[in-house]
């Protein structure tokens, strides 16, 4: 009865017996080991050994550094500092951190050390590789340590990265640290060389601001941050800075006194000129790149393409697309991404009432074209460098492809007779009005002219449908208000399709047109207009030199007025009892001003995207 008692105590005394006789080996062994690197010392430094642990006989740290990674330069680094020594790869090691000490070891080439990488590395790679020269070692004194000869040396790249004092907030990723103002030398002599073309007869200095790369100047930081750009720009130099954007030198201008002085001196003192790239790609006889008569003739037949009369011929047929639309995201069982959609939706209205595609061809073409026309506008704003794969390149062959569609459409149309009873679109009623004043009009004038129409309907309109839906998702408040008055209108039941709208109907309705106002004031379609000075003249105390760029900023100058009261909140209502105009119609601009203001075409663009804004809460 006592023997298998006896015999389960004698086992599990055993089995203790024999973990802690283990434990005690390894122990003891790891001292042994420590040890054996301590007496390898050299005898003639009085130096100590860096801090650090040696791990465990011949296989050393080797396991912890291969599966705890950067974990494990961190841990020993708090540790120890920035030298300490331990075991790798079966090497004695000494890791080396921070920026002097790491001099200290590079410098040290071929006198204090040598490149030595680990065996394994050397067998794989070969002995005669460029990386595996060796020459003879010597023992370095540094830091209150030595190192022995023969220890490996290893410097931490990265950790010196993370600990170096020349970085603020090492562990932030921060591209603006190495700013573009590090190569002081060049920079410094392309701004002396841009600031040389300012007027030596004028008095008054050069606005404030950075002028960027050689050549490039800032136009990358624009492109790539956009707003953010535009927000460091003001906060650093105010209402009024010089930059150099799209290969020209630039002044950009800001706040409604500034803006109505560069308006309102139209053929004076500046005259419209849009970057090189755009005046190629758009075409070099279009209304915004043309100037005097020409200007204003065109704008004269662009404005009867877009009168009272016309704009009523083109109420049904958005009507019709916009209902279309609204009933395919009703039906769809996925949710809809509003701005890839909206943008198509204002890309089938554009074709139809503006250049007067039909419904099946529109169909068929709309992907190659809405992926050409996307093309075309991201590339409009770039240097102006043709060639291939640049930026310029892709504009000019997207902008090729619309316009050999837009002749394709132009030939059916004149082939067929025109039934006057139908809908007669805007490029139509343009080439009706040169005709009748017997002016002539070339393919290459009208394929330019329908592509800026196109450009001017498009993406700026889908632009503000997009934040109107997002401002209304985020005030229930309003959207109740804009239900309360279509009900009052007789509106709600608009997607009947014996409900026709007319633009009567649509100005009636006074709150929603105020919604759309506060849209367009808080993410204006149109960023801003290009201007260039026709002879040095002063803004606000600065000289703006004669040939310079100058840029009025509509984003900006609705950010900075003082006319409407808590800037940063969407308050429809505001509109209601407020009209800039009274105050200073400079100082809501969504669309520009002045004698370029851009007229009932542009609006109607509001008129058209109105009925969808306008509904869209109802959808909700």
């Amino acid at each position: 009865m006592f023997l298998p008692v006896f015999s389960h105590f004698s086992v599990l005394a055993t089995a203790i017996t024999s973990v802690l006789s283990a434990l005690l080996l390894l122990a003891v062994s790891r001292q042994l080991w420590t040890f054996r690197w301590t007496i390898t010392r050299d005898k003639e430094c009085k130096l100590p050994l860096p801090e650090g642990s040696m791990g465990w006989p011949l296989v050393g740290e080797t396991f912890h550094w291969l599966f705890q990674g950067s974990s494990f330069h961190i841990s020993r680094r708090e540790k120890y500092g920035n030298v300490f020594k331990t075991h790798l790869l079966g090497k004695p090691v000494i890791r080396v951190t921070g920026a002097e000490n790491i001099r200290k070891i590079l410098l040290g080439e071929h006198n204090l050390v040598c490149t030595q990488w680990p065996q394994s590395t050397r067998i794989i790679l070969g002995p005669n590789t460029l990386v595996n020269s060796v020459g003879d070692l010597h023992k370095q004194k540094r830091k209150g340590y030595q190192i022995p000869k023969g220890w490996s040396v290893m410097y931490s790249i990265r950790d010196t990265h993370e600990t170096a004092a020349a970085y603020q907030s090492p562990e932030l990723f921060d591209p603006d640290r190495f700013g573009f103002e590090r190569d002081e030398t060049t920079v410094k002599l392309w701004e002396i060389y841009i600031i040389r073309g300012r007027d030596s007869s004028c008095p008054k200095p050069l606005p404030p601001g950075t002028m960027g790369l050689p050549f490039l100047g800032e136009t990358l930081q624009m492109v790539l941050q956009r707003r953010k750009f535009l927000r460091i720009k003001r906060q650093k130099y105010g209402c009024i800075y010089k930059t150099h954007l799209f290969g020209n030198p630039t002044v950009r201008v800001m706040g409604a006194e500034n803006v109505r002085q560069i308006l309102l001196a139209e053929h004076k003192l500046v005259a419209v000129q849009w970057p090189a790239s755009v005046r190629m790609i758009l075409g070099s006889d279009t209304l915004s790149n043309l100037h005097g008569p020409q200007h204003k003739n065109k704008k004269r037949a662009i404005t009867k393409a877009f009168s009272r009369e016309a704009l009523e011929n083109y109420v049904p047929v958005i009507q019709e697309e916009v209902r279309t639309t609204v009933t395919d995201w009703l039906q769809s069982e996925s949710g809809v991404l509003v701005y890839p959609e909206v943008k198509r939706l204002m890309f089938r209205i554009a074709m139809r009432i503006l250049l007067g595609f039909e419904s099946k061809q529109i169909k068929t073409d709309e992907p190659d074209l809405v992926e050409a026309f996307e093309e075309m506008t991201n590339n409009l704003f770039s240097l102006p460098i043709d060639v291939p794969f640049s930026g310029l390149y892709r504009g000019l062959r997207a902008r090729d492809f619309i316009h050999s569609k837009i002749e394709e459409n132009l030939k059916k149309k004149m082939e067929n007779c025109v039934d006057e009873s139908k809908h007669r679109d805007a490029l139509q009623l343009l080439i009706d009005n040169c005709r009748q004043n017997e002016e002539l009009v070339s393919m290459r004038e009208i394929k330019e002219s329908a592509t800026e129409l196109l450009f001017g309907c498009y993406e700026t309109t889908a632009s503000t449908a997009t934040s109107l839906v997002m401002f209304l998702s985020m005030h229930l408040d309003v959207v109740l208000r804009v239900r309360r008055e279509l009900r009052e209108k007789d509106l709600l039941d608009v997607y009947s399709h014996d409900k026709r709208l007319n633009i009567e109907l649509l100005e009636q309705l006074k709150y929603t047109g105020c919604v759309i106002k506060e849209t367009l004031r808080i993410n204006p379609p149109v960023p801003g207009g290009f201007r260039v000075a026709l002879k040095t003249f002063v803004l606000n105390g600065y000289q703006i030199p004669k040939g310079w760029n100058v840029i009025y900023s509509i984003c900006d100058t609705h950010d900075v007025t003082d006319v409407f009261p808590d800037r940063q909140e969407f308050r429809p209502e505001r509109f209601m009892t407020t009209s800039p105009s009274t105050s200073s119609r400079f100082s809501y601009i969504p669309f520009g001003g002045g004698a370029r203001r851009l007229s009932k075409w542009m609006l109607a663009k509001i008129k058209k995207g109105r009925y969808y804004e306008e509904r869209y809460p109802i959808v909700q």
